[in-house]
């Protein structure tokens, strides 16, 4: 079979294997057109490198109101530049996929590919449908012409990006929410609690190890048995966890932060946040009867982490107070009397 036809072949099979997947406003749906079905899959005599596949791509938003794409098999391996390394690996996940493993949706070189190409095709539309509307904007700021252009491609990366991050999101979600069906399957409803139990103590408890060490080198006795696990209870009920981020199944979503001024927002929630919990924590820490000397050094410790945080806050700050603000480019706009002015 000529590689096009293979390509093509790969694709109508992801497509039909993905169908219905969302990706926020954006629904994407594949018209596969005169590829007589099986139900094996595609039988590779019926297909072509001149056989079409037809995509077309539903948008909720204005921006990018219908999009409808036709290629063969030929022009989609050259438009998404797949090779027969691609190819080989896509069907090797497939396989290992009906097997019963889990696969990530963009593990799969041809879908990760496929959807690079739908997102930049989504976007450059966007681009044109918004290109009148910001050039009257623009040029009502007073914006010289050349960086117009500049800005308005640099808001359909933008977009762009928004796209590739809900997608990371909605693979993200998917993946835990399959995963969570399966434990419940796995364990059946009493270990399936039990579990969640022990996600739900585990960054507590890797508190504890570190409370345990604050303790030895404050010439304290560990904690041991029911009463550690007593405290991690009681921090996780106070959400004193050090840490609230993670990776695992249960965690919190990512929430990056870029730029200075977000990395001191997260910094100071994270803060907030911890400052209640240990709060919360050191009044209900007499129910587990610890001597009073157990108790300061639990308050010494969360004292000495709320400063550490603070430190790293004030230091942030003052970086700012101290650089000069960046040079900033000035495009200067002729005005209708014969004079100018400029632009930031």
């Amino acid at each position: 079979m000529k590689f096009g036809a293979l390509l093509l072949q790969c694709v109508m099979l992801l497509l039909a294997s993905e169908a219905g997947y969302l990706i926020g406003e954006h629904s994407v749906f594949a018209n596969l057109s005169r590829a007589p079905r099986k139900e094996s899959g595609w039988r590779n005599s019926d297909l072509s490198g001149t056989q079409s596949l037809g995509f077309h791509v539903a948008t909720n938003d204005s921006a990018g109101a219908g999009l409808s794409f036709t290629f063969t098999g030929k022009e989609l391996f050259e438009k998404l530049k797949a090779s027969p390394g691609d190819i080989e690996m896509t069907r090797d996940l497939q396989r290992r996929r009906s097997a019963g493993e889990f696969i990530l949706r963009n593990e799969l070189p041809l879908m990760r590919r496929s959807q690079e190409w739908n997102f930049a095709a989504i976007a450059a539309k966007a681009l044109t449908n918004n290109a009148a509307r910001y050039n009257e904007l623009i040029s009502q700021l007073g914006i010289n012409p050349d960086l117009s252009r500049d800005l308005q491609i640099h808001l359909s990366r933008i977009h762009r990006a928004s796209l590739e991050a809900q997608s990371a999101i909605i693979q993200l979600l998917d993946a835990r929410l399959r995963y969570d069906q399966r434990m419940r399957v796995v364990l059946g409803a009493e270990k399936y609690s039990r579990y969640r139990e022990i996600e739900k103590l585990r960054p507590a408890e890797e508190d504890v190890q570190n409370i345990q060490t604050f303790l030895v080198h404050s010439n304290q006795s560990r904690f041991e048995g029911s009463r550690e696990l007593a405290l991690a209870r009681l921090i996780a009920e106070a959400d004193a966890v050090e840490d609230s981020s993670g990776h695992g199944p249960y965690s919190p979503l990512p929430s990056p932060a870029v730029g200075r001024e977000q990395v001191i927002a997260m910094k100071e929630h994270e803060l907030a946040r911890l400052t209640a919990g240990s709060r919360m924590l050191i009044n209900r820490i007499g129910e587990m009867g610890l001597d009073s000397e157990q108790r300061a050094c639990i308050s010494a410790y969360y004292d000495r982490k709320l400063a550490s945080k603070h430190s790293e806050i004030l230091a942030l700050n003052e970086r700012v107070t101290r650089e000069p603000p960046p040079i900033r480019k000035m495009s200067v706009r002729r005005d209708v009397g014969g004079g100018s002015s400029a632009i930031p």
